[in-house]
């Protein structure tokens, strides 16, 4: 579809009217059943595939319909609102946004005929099927959204089954009598009258409750008369799982209330700073509290022509407070370890759990490098304007990546190396390879005056990131050893040196020379030859090695 017939068309959907509704989905009900009683195979396929496809989203209904409201916010321009309300009875899900269209509508009624890949490349749902999660906790769900009103029951699906079996034996065989097989529920909708002549699971005192919510400003609300005692606290579990990290990543929603049986009552609202920083305010009850976020986002594109896709990224630190490793994201919180501090968020590959990326994706690989080069230029950016205070602390892998995560941290560490990140002992930001490091906590016993392009470390942590991530190159000994000795170095200097060398190095290379070219004079070998250690030494806690080497700085 061009850019000109899809502004054409949404304009046209813009004024459908109830009646311009009712006749659209008559003329897909009528197609769809001639298309049915000629090839009856039709019938059963989307049978098995609706059934098959609502199982592959267990265990998520409650995400992929709000990453439904998500879109529907980012067609308008953003600024969404999501209510998640749950009652014993019933579930609706409420949000402004674009309502539904024709081709939505559509591939409700025919699965993988979704419109979205063809409207917007970046939406979370792409594929149109989401909404048949929801087919997991009722068989009686009802959509309002603008002037369209519809819901789907079993029984109303079976009565137009039956209505073709009559007029087909294929169908009659595979629906009727003893087959095992239901009728697919979502390829026929009710509407007007029928919709209100729906009387299972509570219908109409669910479509009374989403009037309402619309009558609240909500353009589309979807509910789910729930059947079971089990369906609701499955619901109700997946609410009090929802974290208000998703508002992070999705620029196009400002806030989502929760309103849930004996909890109370949530409201997440975002705040996007002129920067790109993002505060959140959280009310629970009659108690708020806000969280200031550093966010920093990116859209970018991988492949060439009709190949091309586009890919968001995120990635969120906490200001003012410590921030501990997360779960990547990928809107939702996925089940994969992502050992950086921080939050981290990508549009990836997933597979049907959601909890976990498609490791032989190329595009998965891609986006996950990109992320990684995208951390180590937030870090670079952040230090330059003072935010953070030591880059490198971001860069340390708390544990170990899990193989699938691995090209952020390679990615973060290469494009690190390019990038003005360490703070040498002369407080002069430099990159990984015109900086130096010296041996084994060097930093606590090389006189920073002397040796300022070392890199000035932190923790035992920082300095290992250095040697084996960043590889930052080694000062010599002799180099180290040549400038000390060539210097005038007072007591304290001289101390401190003496001693971290003689720490960072194995006995055997505790020779004489090294001795001579620190102190300045030979030294005995035995214990005997020394005097006890002076007071100065012991002051600057000059040990005794090895039961006969005092060392003697008078």
């Amino acid at each position: 579809m061009s850019v000109k017939q899809e502004i054409s068309a949404r304009a046209h959907d813009a004024h459908m009217t109830g009646e311009a509704w009712a006749a659209f989905i008559a003329a897909e009900l009528k197609s769809t059943c001639k298309a049915y009683l000629e090839k009856p195979a039709f019938l059963l396929g989307h049978s098995r595939t609706e059934k098959q496809t609502t199982a592959d989203y267990a265990g998520r209904e409650l995400l992929e319909l709000v990453q439904n409201a998500a879109d529907a916010a980012s067609e308008v321009g953003g600024s969404g609102r999501v209510l998640i309300e749950v009652t014993p009875e019933a579930l609706y899900v409420a949000n402004t946004g674009q309502p539904f269209r024709r081709g939505g509508v559509a591939s409700l009624m025919t699965a993988h005929t979704s419109d979205k890949p063809t409207r917007a490349a970046r939406m979370i749902g792409a594929k149109g099927l989401g909404f048949r999660a929801i087919l997991n906790w009722t068989e009686a769900p009802i959509i309002s959204s603008g002037s369209l009103e519809l819901g789907f029951s079993r029984a109303h699906a079976r009565a137009l089954v039956a209505e073709l079996a009559h007029q087909n034996a294929e169908i009659a065989a595979s629906f009727s009598g003893d087959a095992p097989n239901l009728p697919p529920l979502l390829v026929f909708p009710a509407t007007g009258a029928e919709l209100d002549s729906l009387g299972e699971c509570g219908t109409q005192a669910v479509v009374r409750h989403a009037r309402r919510l619309r009558e609240d400003g909500y353009d589309t609300v979807i509910a789910a008369p729930l059947g079971s005692t089990k369906a609701l606290k499955r619901v109700i579990e997946q609410a009090t799982q929802f974290q208000p990290s998703f508002l992070l990543f999705v620029q196009a929603l400002d806030e989502i209330s929760i309103r849930l049986p004996d909890y109370d009552d949530k409201r997440w609202t975002k705040d996007m700073k002129d920067d790109g920083d993002i505060s959140l305010l959280l009310e629970c009850g009659s108690e708020a509290s806000t969280q200031d976020w550093i966010v920093r986002q990116r859209v970018g594109t991988i492949g060439a022509g009709e190949n091309v896709r586009e890919f968001e990224l995120a990635i969120a630190i906490r200001s003012g407070e410590t921030n501990a490793p997360g779960k990547l994201h990928s809107f939702f919180p996925t089940s994969l370890p992502l050992p950086f501090s921080g939050l981290f968020h990508a549009t990836l590959e997933l597979d049907s759990s959601r909890k976990t990326i498609n490791e032989d994706s190329q595009l998965n690989i891609e986006v996950l490098r990109a992320l990684g080069r995208l951390h180590a230029e937030m870090l670079t950016e952040l230090r330059k304007m003072g935010r953070i205070a030591e880059p490198l602390d971001w860069l340390i892998a708390h544990q170990e990546f899990p193989d699938a995560l691995k090209p952020v941290a390679e990615a973060a560490w290469l494009r690190a190396k390019d990038l003005p990140i360490v703070r040498s002992m002369d407080r002069v930001w430099r990159k990984p390879d015109k900086a130096r490091i010296g041996p084994i906590n060097y930093a606590e016993y090389l006189p920073a005056r002397l040796f300022g392009q070392l890199a000035s470390v932190s923790s035992t942590d920082a300095e290992a990131l250095l040697r084996h991530e960043l590889g930052v190159p080694m000062v010599s000994t002799k180099d180290i050893l040549s400038t000390l000795r060539g210097t005038d170095l007072s007591f304290s200097e001289r101390a401190k040196a003496i001693v971290g060398i003689a720490k960072a190095f194995p006995e055997d290379q505790h020779d004489r020379r090294l001795l001579v070219d620190i102190k300045g004079k030979e030294m005995p070998s035995t214990a005997t030859a020394f005097p006890p250690p002076s007071d100065e030494a012991k002051r600057h806690g000059l040990p005794e090695w090895q039961g006969n080497r005092v060392w003697d700085l008078t």
